[in-house]
């Protein structure tokens, strides 16, 4: 295979790292971006109208994604109460299943949690406010 995209760009010093920084952010042609307004950048991989499309908000959208991971969340939940109380089991099984599942529990809550409050914050969950 190619090196990877680090190998073949050495780590830069403190100092050009910070001149970098200070001339903003450049694209390809090493046009400053970082003076530019948003809707003037170039590095948009989306075109307007796929963007436009994606961006239709729905009340009835927002409440079935709504519904999904709180479907999911308490599916995890009460799957591990099950798994808790389960009396076919032994202790060292039900804590070896218990282990992934409340990792997996843990991943729900926080990335499907923010996500919903992500786009709720942004007033881009549902259509109605």
């Amino acid at each position: 295979g190619s090196p990877s995209k680090a190998m073949c760009n050495p780590p830069m010093d403190a100092d050009a790292q910070d001149a970098k920084q200070a001339a903003g952010m450049y694209g390809g042609e090493g046009e400053d971006w970082s003076k530019r307004p948003h809707s003037e950048r170039k590095d948009r991989p989306l075109e307007k109208s796929v963007l436009r499309e994606l961006q239709q908000k729905s009340d009835l959208k927002g409440f079935g994604q709504l519904a999904g991971n709180v479907a999911l969340i308490v599916g995890g939940g009460v799957s591990n109460v099950w798994l808790w109380r389960s009396e076919g089991l032994s202790t060292a099984a039900r804590l070896c299943l218990l282990a992934p599942a409340v990792t997996w529990q843990g991943f729900l809550l926080s990335a499907l949690g923010f996500a919903c409050q992500h786009e709720c914050l942004h007033m881009t969950a549902f259509k109605t406010r």
